[in-house]
């Protein structure tokens, strides 16, 4: 007698798989706060991968591990310029998970990488105000200009 070999896969139908919100609360609400502060011709992109930021540029011996260090780490905003699609703010929302050791290894890695990459980065805590129009400033056109913060 000849048994067929059990797919051990998962089908979406199973069950296995709920919806679920994409934002927390505090996201949701710094979302809201963050558009009405942006200006025209930029859009705020919430849970990006930082995959999609980088080209990857190494040996290809080594890409797996390049990979690898950005593809499960997302940023909780990306601002982008709508004419390009270019990135010109990144925001991170630390709350206390951001205290694990681990976790600011992630987050010195996070800063390395916006740094190199020349996107301002922007940390807020929960005690912090949710302010980033101090990061655009009107131009001689229509189209904004990024101020980079003081370090």
């Amino acid at each position: 007698m000849v048994h067929a070999k059990r797919c051990l896969a998962y089908h979406p139908h199973d069950g296995l798989y709920q919806p679920k919100a994409l934002l927390s609360d505090w996201e949701r609400r710094a979302l809201l706060a963050f558009r009405s502060q942006i200006p025209a011709g930029h859009y705020v992109c919430p849970q990006v991968r930082l995959a999609e930021l980088v080209s990857i540029v190494v040996d290809p011996r080594r890409f797996p591990e390049a990979l690898n260090r950005v593809a499960g780490k997302s940023l909780d905003f990306v601002v982008i310029e709508l004419a390009t699609g270019r990135p010109v703010l990144a925001i991170e929302l630390d709350d206390r998970s951001h205290q694990q050791r681990q976790r600011q290894d992630r987050d010195r890695f996070v800063n390395d990488l916006m740094e190199a990459l020349n996107i301002p980065l922007q940390r807020f805590t929960p005690s912090m105000s949710l302010d980033v129009s101090g990061h655009f400033v009107p131009g001689p056109s229509a189209r904004q200009v990024l101020a980079r913060p003081a370090r």
